[in-house]
């Protein structure tokens, strides 16, 4: 028997403009979401209540590395004294040390993460096979990011392949343009594949 899935967005205590326009998407196609706030990701028990989580791209964990980006992070209302009784269950930040392990247990209980932007570096926080794609190799052998003389992307159109046999791309051409506005960017390191690390879209051009 099929279901809706449910979807959580996650949002934050006076909100957020990558939020706000996923939920306009969510709206417009009408898809029915449930907006999630930190401390309901810290308390757990996360698939009991979801299936699929959305994180936007300025709310990636604070303690995780980041990308570039021009945009400061938004200043995060921690202090719940001067926020009205029926909104303090939405304060706070996704931290590193509260959050990330809740979701790593969501999927590991079969949920699904969808991360958006900076938001990515999800992926390496939780120690998947990814490395940074934008970085190069000093002459005694440590990576450094790329710098802006040498890469710099403050917000363009680029064109990506697309694995659209995936089920993520059902419905998508086989090349897709996409706007690219000096967001994270990885490759798969060697022993991707085997532990089930599948690229869904990927530059394969200069």
């Amino acid at each position: 028997m099929l279901r809706s899935l449910r979807i959580g967005l996650v949002d934050r205590y006076g909100g957020s403009m990558p939020s706000g326009w996923i939920r306009y998407e969510l709206e417009k196609f009408e898809f029915a979401f449930t907006q999630v706030f930190p401390p309901t990701l810290d308390q757990g028990g996360l698939s009991q209540k979801f299936d699929v989580l959305i994180v936007p791209s300025d709310l990636a964990p604070s303690g995780a590395a980041t990308g570039g980006g021009d945009v400061p992070a938004p200043a995060v209302v921690t202090n719940a004294g001067n926020v009205p009784a029926e909104y303090r269950d939405r304060v706070g930040a996704m931290t590193v040390a509260r959050t990330l392990p809740q979701l790593k247990r969501f999927m590991e209980e079969g949920g699904t993460v969808v991360t958006i932007g900076n938001a990515t570096n999800l992926a390496l926080q939780l120690g998947l096979p990814l490395a940074n794609a934008l970085v190069e190799k000093s002459p005694d052998g440590k990576e450094t990011a790329l710098p802006g003389t040498k890469f710099y992307v403050p917000g363009s159109v680029l064109q990506a392949a697309v694995d659209n046999t995936n089920p993520l791309a059902f419905g998508m051409s086989s090349r897709v343009d996409f706007f690219f506005e000096n967001n994270l960017s990885f490759k798969l390191k060697p022993d991707a594949l085997s532990k089930g690390v599948k690229p869904v879209s990927w530059f394969d051009s200069d």
